[in-house]
Parts: structure tokens; C-alpha cells; sequence
């Protein structure tokens, strides 16, 4: 379930499913895309923040069930990779500030949510992974710019092929967020940043947005589900 709010032109869009640690499911990652898309069409908002439900988990990204149901049937397969990188893709080129508030684990496409956001700010309790080689599905290209915009190739290169899960304070170190605070802390200083990008001149921080996205382009959206799915073959391939 995705929950959207608008609180002083900034949209609070919320990853609601704590009881599986807001994992999300093929719908809910159509809701994230329909959710973000509003929000950068909608002159009312000059910020977005992405936040999960609860203090544990920030988001686990895909829900497992359905990831083993992806392994065993090719619809299923295309159904997943198209909400996954469609979400992802909308996140990375909304034309608003996005803002991260890493209120726990990111893991999977929780993370990869994460690197998505123009802005990371997480509690001392959030952790970062990307354990892709332990699930069997590649990183997407476009999450893959991402990280690599973030922190260069060294770290990338650990935690893709370890599937380590870092600290906040170790991912704040690498670059993956931006800035740590005590959990009490962690919506008002998102409050705080976002109130600050909501003041400043809507045209000016449109265009500096666009001006970052031209600076460094991610790949082209529609490759993303394709090298995803690709993930599939290979792994139906392995079992023949």
C-alpha cells in the first residue's frame, strides 16, 4: 500500500506495509510510480519525500513471494521488472526534489528507492544493502548509475558481489546517505530541508533539477526492465 499526503507544498508519499517490512508487491510499485508522477506534475508540490511505515524498515523493496513466483513464470517475470524499474525510473527523473528519509533497513529495491532520491537523510538505526547476488536478479542499469553517481565504483563493486549490508553511519561514510540524525530527529530535519527547498523559487530549483539530470543522464528508462528481466532467463536457464 502507498499513502500520499501534501503538507505545505511538499508530498509525503508512504511505504505502508510494515507487517512485511513494507516489501512491496507488483501493485504497490505501480502506486509508487502513479504516486511520484502526480507529484511532479502537480504545481502544489515543490518537494516529494519517500518514507516507510514504522521505525524498523525503510522499505525491503520486492516482496518475496512474488519474487518466487517471477522465477517460475515469464508473465510474472515481466509484470515485476516493469513496476520495479517503472517506479525506479520515476523517482530518478521527477523533475521535483526527492527527498529519502531512511527511517530503517533499506534493502533490495528498498535501497535501490534510496539511491533513486536526490537527497538521503536516514536515522542512527538505518542500514543499507543491495543483496541481489544472494536473491539471483541483477542490479537494473539505472539503479546502477545511481549508486555509481553516488560513491564511484569501489564500493559498488562489495556490496553488489557480497551482498553486505551497511550501517548508517558506514553508508553515510561511502556517500549512500547524505546525512545521519537520531531517530526523534529524522522528520523534523527532513521537515526542516525540505520547508528550506520549498522556499526558494520554484522555477530556479526546476531548472537545477533538469540541469543534474542533463549533467549525468541515467540510462534510458526502457532498457532498465529489459537488463532486469534478463535476470530471469538466466536464472531459468541455470535450472535446464
Amino acid at each position: 500500500m502507498i499513502s500520499v499526503s501534501l503538507e505545505d507544498h511538499v508530498a509525503w508519499v508512504v511505504l505502508d506495509r510494515p507487517e512485511r517490512a513494507n516489501a512491496l508487491v507488483v501493485e504497490d510499485w505501480r502506486l509508487l510510480t502513479s504516486a511520484v508522477e502526480d507529484a511532479g506534475a502537480s504545481p502544489q508540490t515543490r518537494a516529494l519525500v519517500i518514507r516507510g511505515a514504522g521505525s524498523r524498515h525503510f522499505s525491503a523493496g520486492m516482496d518475496l513471494d512474488e519474487l518466487g513466483r517471477a522465477f517460475e513464470d515469464a508473465d510474472a517475470a515481466d509484470a515485476l521488472c516493469a513496476a520495479v524499474t517503472g517506479a525506479l525510473a520515476a523517482i530518478t527523473f521527477c523533475p521535483k526534489p526527492t527527498v529519502a528519509m531512511v527511517n530503517g533497513a533499506a534493502v533490495g529495491g528498498g535501497a535501490e528507492i534510496v539511491l533513486a532520491s536526490d537527497v538521503r537523510i536516514a536515522a542512527a538505526n538505518a542500514s543499507f544493502g543491495l543483496p541481489m547476488s544472494r536473491v539471483g536478479v541483477a542490479i537494473d542499469s539505472g539503479s546502477l548509475h545511481n549508486l555509481l553517481a553516488s560513491v564511484g565504483r569501489g564500493p559498488p563493486a562489495r556490496l553488489l558481489f557480497t551482498g553486505d549490508r551497511l550501517t548508517a553511519r558506514e553508508a553515510a561514510a561511502a556517500g549512500l546517505f547524505h546525512e545521519v540524525v537520531a531517530g526523534e530527529e529524522l522528520q523534523p530535519a527532513v521537515a526542516r530541508l525540505t520547508g528550506r527547498i520549498a522556499a526558494g523559487d520554484a522555477d530556479t530549483v526546476l531548472a537545477m533539477k533538469r540541469m543534474i539530470l542533463d549533467a549525468a543522464p541515467p540510462p534510458r528508462p526502457d532498457l532498465w526492465a529489459t537488463q532486469m528481466r534478463a535476470s530471469f532467463d538466466r536464472r531459468a536457464r541455470s535450472r535446464t
